[in-house]
């Protein structure tokens, strides 16, 4: 109860990601231009369907939850244009930039030289989430079509990442 009386929910905490779910992930980049002229640089992440054989969706949605929870990711709301800023979460080095998860010991290493150009001009980048799965090779317009689906039907979730030095971590 908190000093008002009102009950006090706590948030579930997450498992920490795992170094297995960090290595399968897929990762895009891309730079967009936003209204003000200012370079945004933005990555998605999301999960591979398996090569042979079939997909488990429940599994998938729960891993890309895990995902965007260790990330601070929300979905975006109705008519809502912000996304969460959740602080540091991208680190650079010379020619790659490491995405780090709470909780997790490991990092997601980038290594696309004008898109941590980009990150490093920008001080940050939105990191979007999708839970559904999207095979590894696919045209740039299948990525165009399943974010513009995934967004359309709330199954992608946002947040704003900085660029610094992690505390307690290497960078």
């Amino acid at each position: 109860m908190s000093a008002d009386g009102a009950a006090v929910v706590e948030a579930p905490v997450a498992e920490a990601v795992t170094l297995s779910t960090i290595c399968s992930l897929n990762v895009r980049t891309w730079v967009e231009t936003t209204e003000c002229g200012q370079t945004l640089p933005c990555l998605l992440l999301t999960f591979p369907p398996p090569q042979f054989g079939e997909v488990d969706l429940a599994v998938v949605e729960a891993t890309m939850r895990s995902v965007a929870s260790a990330l601070g990711a929300t979905p975006a709301a109705d008519g809502e244009p912000s996304v969460p800023q959740v602080g540091v979460r991208l680190t650079t080095r010379p020619r790659e930039a490491l995405l780090h998860f709470a909780g997790c010991r490991y990092a997601l290493s980038v290594k696309h030289p004008r898109w941590v150009r980009a990150l490093e001009q920008h001080g940050g980048a939105l990191l979007a989430v999708g839970l559904d799965p999207l095979p590894q090779v696919v045209s740039v317009r299948e990525v165009d079509e399943y974010r513009a689906a995934q967004r359309e039907a709330g199954r992608m979730q946002f947040a704003l990442a900085a660029v610094g030095r992690r505390i307690g971590g290497v960078s």
